[in-house]
């Protein structure tokens, strides 16, 4: 299975043990079911759920459906709708907020204006950057940074400055380096990248 499958598995199921809610379990149920299956019916069932209980709606967004909210209605292209929930959302972080609405906006335009939609992940770089700036023990916020880094250059570009970052800079192990930073751009989520004419 793929590790990006695995990593949503896992964020997706530890996340419904934290929600009270009874109908937020079930859109869980069915979205692993997509991420083990790949049967898009479940994406449909995941979304019908999620909508039936007024996830979907302009202030429904919170820190308990976040996660599977921005994952389902970007892998199901629903750029407008997730736009407006986190346009509309005032709780979430600014960082997490403007890196999601500029990826959901890119993704939208692509690649009828490329030229914006790669403006649009260059402002996420510096984003992710300023945060570097703010939080230097943050070794995560690499795995933000490539990612950025893959829209504007692609994948194997990508690839190749993690193995360039690596060569300057001892600071991490070489297993973050491997099985952390570059798998997590070798199995990025093919239907989130841009698509091409």
């Amino acid at each position: 299975m793929k590790c990006w499958k695995c990593l949503l598995i896992l964020v997706v199921g530890l996340s419904s043990c934290q929600d009270s809610s009874k109908s937020l379990p079930e859109a869980r149920k069915y979205y692993l079911e997509y991420l083990l299956n790949n049967d898009k019916t479940y994406l449909d069932k995941t979304y019908e759920s999620l909508k039936s209980r007024g996830y979907l709606e302009e202030h429904g967004l919170n820190e308990q459906n976040r996660d599977i909210v921005v994952m389902l209605l970007l892998q199901m292209k629903k750029y407008d709708e997730l736009e407006g929930l986190l346009t509309a959302n005032q709780d979430m972080r600014a960082f997490d907020k403007n890196l999601a609405l500029n990826l959901t906006r890119s993704l939208a335009i692509y690649p009828e204006d490329s030229v914006e939609a790669k403006r649009l992940m260059l402002e996420n770089l510096q984003l992710v950057e300023n945060e570097m700036e703010a939080n230097p023990n943050d070794s995560l916020l690499w795995g933000s940074h490539f990612t950025a880094r893959m829209y504007l250059v692609g994948r194997e570009k990508a690839l190749q400055e993690i193995d360039s970052l690596k060569s300057v800079d001892d600071r991490y192990s070489d297993i973050f380096y491997e099985y952390t930073l570059k798998e997590l751009i070798k199995e990025y989520p093919d239907e989130l990248m841009y698509k091409r004419k």
